[in-house]
């Protein structure tokens, strides 16, 4: 991925966070979007990546063919960036749209990288696996326990 891609996957990323009313602020992933760009890029199908890169181009060229101004999307202020990516969401085109839930989709995952951001949301449920006890037959066995071999087998008459 180029410094420009990663600079329009920033904007784009940027664009898709809430403004700071709609509720708690959300704070790019360490190392900034880019740096989850590049790797959700390399982990990625060939085809996939190259989805992505059209995406981008897309969505950074949207205030033209979108919105009939002459700039690119990152030139443009959050909030209107925002708006721009909301009607791409609702293009009349089904190309459209779906390359919009990509670059949206691509974000998020960008954003769950960070165990900050995990954290911030509660995202991660939190750890019960030695809290939780399982009951089975009478004896309480510690989650992950092994059940003897013949508890799942059917009984004598249970069967059809």
């Amino acid at each position: 991925m180029t410094k420009t891609e990663m600079a329009w996957f920033e904007a784009v990323a940027e664009g898709y966070l809430p403004s700071s009313d709609a509720g708690p602020r959300l704070l790019p992933p360490e190392g900034g979007f880019a740096s989850s760009a590049v790797e959700l890029t390399r982990a990625s199908t060939g085809l996939a990546a190259l989805g992505l890169r059209f995406a981008l181009l897309l969505a950074t060229l949207a205030p033209i063919w979108l919105g009939g101004r002459w700039r690119l999307l990152p030139s443009l202020a959050p909030a209107e960036r925002g708006v721009l990516l909301a009607r791409m969401l609702g293009h009349r085109s089904f190309a459209v749209r779906e390359l919009g839930m990509f670059l949206k989709v691509a974000t998020c995952m960008a954003l769950f990288r960070s165990d900050a951001m995990r954290a911030q949301t509660h995202y991660d449920p939190p750890d019960t696996s030695r809290a939780a006890d399982v009951q089975t037959r009478g004896q309480t066995a510690g989650a992950g326990a092994l059940l003897p071999a013949d508890a799942l087998r059917p009984k004598r008459g249970d069967e059809p």
